[in-house]
C-alpha cells in the first residue's frame, strides 16, 4: 500500500524513516533502472500525502498501526506532532513526483527514456501547496533577532497549537 513500517514486527510508521525509504527507493530505481523501486517510492509518497493533516496541512511525525496520525508518546495526549523537517521532506518528494514528466530525460545525467515514470495525480497539487504554506508557518520571521531571522522552528506543541494556517491556500 506504499507504507514503509518501522520494522517487520510493527505496523507503525515514523514519517522521517518512511520518507527516507521513499527517496532511497526512488533514486535507486532511477540509477539502477528498476521500475519496481520507482513504483514503491511512488506508492510511498501517495501513502503519506493521503494522510496529510486536515487541520494544519502538515504531516504527522508518527502513524499508528492503522495508518492514523498519532504521537508515539503520551507527551501530547497521543495527538499528531509535526516537525518542519518532515514537512520539508514530504514537500520535496511531492514536488519531484508531481513534476517527473518534466524531468523524464537526462535526470542528473541519467538516461531515463526507457523507464515509465509515474506522475502524481492533479488532486495532490493542493496537498503540495498546503505543505509549502505550512512549512513557511515554521519560519522564524522576527526581524528583531538577526541570528534567527529566516531560520525554521523544528517543531513543538507551542508552534503546532498557535499557528493558524489556511490549508486551502492556492498561491504557491
Amino acid at each position: 500500500n506504499g507504507r514503509f513500517r518501522i520494522n517487520r514486527t510493527s505496523d507503525e510508521t515514523y514519517a522521517h524513516y518512511h520518507l527516507y525509504a521513499v527517496e532511497g527507493a526512488f533514486w535507486a530505481g532511477i540509477i539502477l533502472q528498476k521500475e519496481y523501486l520507482i513504483s514503491a517510492a511512488f506508492n510511498g509518497i501517495q501513502w503519506i500525502l493521503s494522510r496529510q493533516l486536515a487541520a494544519t496541512g502538515g504531516i504527522s511525525r508518527f502513524y499508528d498501526n492503522l495508518g492514523m496520525a498519532a504521537c508515539p508518546t503520551r507527551a501530547f495526549n497521543n495527538e499528531p506532532f509535526e516537525s518542519s523537517d518532515i514537512i520539508a521532506q514530504t514537500l520535496r518528494l511531492g514536488v519531484l513526483f508531481y513534476n517527473l514528466d518534466r524531468l523524464s530525460y537526462g535526470l542528473f545525467g541519467i538516461n531515463t527514456e526507457k523507464l515509465e515514470l509515474p506522475k502524481l495525480p492533479d488532486l495532490f497539487r493542493a496537498s503540495i501547496d498546503s505543505l509549502a504554506y505550512r512549512l513557511l508557518a515554521y519560519q522564524h520571521s522576527d526581524s528583531q533577532n538577526p541570528k534567527a531571522f529566516g531560520g525554521f522552528y523544528y517543531g513543538s506543541k507551542l508552534v503546532t497549537e498557535n499557528l493558524s494556517v489556511n490549508v486551502n491556500y492556492k498561491g504557491l
